[in-house]
């Protein structure tokens, strides 16, 4: 009997070893046949809201099955969806974005497990990649084809997972990204954001070719997508195509300006990415982003913001000669926040340089000084979105002339309240901390300041519990005290306060 039980163990055993989908097989099929009941009960709910929940939870009950029966399970969910108008649109909407995030799920489960089980889906992917059923989207006021989106993201999904299936699925978008402006352009659409994903360098002329589509969706997903291509590690281009790329951006981005603003976003993301990767199109690209900063429509000024302190040092001189040549104050402040952001040594000392030019207008020295007070108060390890650019030592290197600044008693406003330069002056050297002790100290021992420099170094000083030197104009030492009550204001009694 005993030798019977360990005859029957150890065959158990080998089927569990040799082929598990067999001693799984039940389970994967009461999952699935748990998954249909509980979601045609959503769908067949009164209440739409109680509806939705059901179908979730549903759904999520695929999470743990790896099988290639799972994904024909949803797909075929999604016909049923499609075809109970009864729901509203929201909860419909919901539930395609739910059965497509599951689907993606369920592919990393299988390809990670078994690979070849994606070889019999990847036809019904592209069968449903060509659905052109729509609804239609209000809050962006445009169609979305959830059917084709979501064969497009799971599709997207096994190239990224799986790179034995990336040419496959690369020319099934490559056909599809061809076909224009016609009845399947939702295809093009798709096909276009695809192929940026999987980073595809053949789509690159098609993508040209996008660019021109009457669908203002399927230009952007373009232009998103010559971005993400041209900057691919694997991909390296030559001269020309990344010029010819960068002069139909350009081109797209001055088109739309105005009209398109999610184009326009798009045009300067991608043109930023490929100046940061590829220096030569800086020429190009740096003047045209300085142009942005001054457009009225925010996210427009923000990316481009954004776009010329991810190119850094070598934008700067076209930042320096347009800011030179502004007359307008709201725009040179926009660039003034540039230079002070991008982590560049040569734009700190540039700003140094103009505020310490007292026939500068006082608002443009005031924000500068006001912007350094924020770069120098920043600590990465405190904030919720560090800079990826943070240099420490930045403000190290204009700490002479910030402290020359401690006797400037220019006035300017700032948040309606009217502040000193030199009060900023001494609360930025504050927040840069203790390496500023000894140029102090040494500055003291000079005599070289008038007495309201002198003042505000002492007291700098003393707040690091630093030892105060004899002043070369006095023997004795300084004496210092409230004068006029200004610094008493900036160091703790009045609304400006030493960090």
């Amino acid at each position: 009997m005993k030798k019977l039980l360990v005859v029957i163990m150890v065959g158990f055993l080998a089927v569990m070893i040799l082929e598990p989908n067999l001693v799984f097989a039940d389970e994967v099929d009461d999952a699935i046949s748990e998954f249909w009941s509980t979601f045609r009960e959503g769908l067949s709910e009164r209440d739409d809201h109680y509806g939705l929940i059901i179908c979730r939870n549903a759904i999520s009950r695929l999470d743990h099955v790896e099988d290639s029966r799972t994904i024909e399970a949803l797909i075929s969910a999604l016909e049923e969806v499609r075809s109970n108008y009864r729901w509203n649109g929201s909860a419909k909407d919901q539930t395609y974005i739910d059965i497509g995030d599951q689907i993606d799920r369920s592919l990393v489960k299988i390809i990670d497990n078994n690979s070849n089980q994606v070889d019999g889906i990847i036809p019904i992917l592209s069968d449903l990649f060509e659905d052109g059923t729509s609804i239609r989207n209000y809050s962006y006021g445009r169609d979305d084809f959830p059917f084709s989106s979501i064969a497009t993201c799971a599709l997207v999904t096994i190239a990224k997972n799986d790179p034995s299936k990336l040419d496959k699925i690369e020319d099934i978008l490559l056909e599809a990204v061809q076909l224009g402006d016609g009845d399947k352009w939702y295809m093009t659409r798709h096909a276009a954001w695809a192929l940026g994903e999987i980073g595809s360098e053949k789509a690159i002329p098609y993508l040209l070719d996008a660019l021109h589509s009457s669908h203002w969706i399927t230009v952007k997903h373009a232009v998103n997508a010559l971005g993400k291509i041209t900057v691919s590690e694997n991909v390296d281009l030559d001269s020309e195509t990344t010029g010819r790329i960068t002069d139909m951006l350009i081109n797209v981005l001055r088109d739309n300006l105005g009209r398109r603003e999610e184009i326009v976003t798009a045009a300067i993301d991608s043109m930023s990415r490929i100046a940061v990767k590829y220096s030569s199109e800086v020429d190009k690209v740096a003047p045209v982003l300085v142009e942005m900063l001054g457009e009225s429509e925010q996210d427009v000024a923000r990316k481009a913001n954004y776009g010329l302190r991810a190119i850094g040092g070598l934008a700067v001189p076209y930042i320096i000669e347009v800011f030179q040549e502004s007359s307008d104050k709201e725009y040179c402040f926009d660039m003034i926040d540039v230079l002070i952001n991008m982590e560049d040594s040569y734009a700190i000392e540039y700003l140094a340089e103009v505020l310490s030019d007292r026939n500068i207008d006082s608002d443009i020295r005031g924000e500068i000084v006001s912007r350094l007070l924020s770069r120098a108060s920043y600590r990465p390890e405190n904030s919720l979105y560090p800079n990826p650019w943070y240099d420490p030592e930045l403000l190290l290197g204009i700490i002479p002339d910030l402290i020359s600044l401690l006797g400037d008693e220019t006035e300017f406003l700032e948040l309606s309240s009217s502040r000193t330069i030199c009060q900023r002056a001494a609360d930025v050297l504050w927040a840069i901390g203790e390496p500023v002790v000894l140029p102090l100290q040494d500055f003291i021992r000079s005599g070289e300041g008038n007495e309201i420099a002198l003042e505000w170094s002492v007291k700098i000083l003393e707040m690091f519990n630093a030892d105060i030197p004899k002043s070369s104009t006095s023997e004795d030492g300084i004496s210092y005290g409230p004068i006029g009550g200004v610094y008493g204001d900036v160091l703790g009694l009045g609304s400006s306060t030493f960090m």
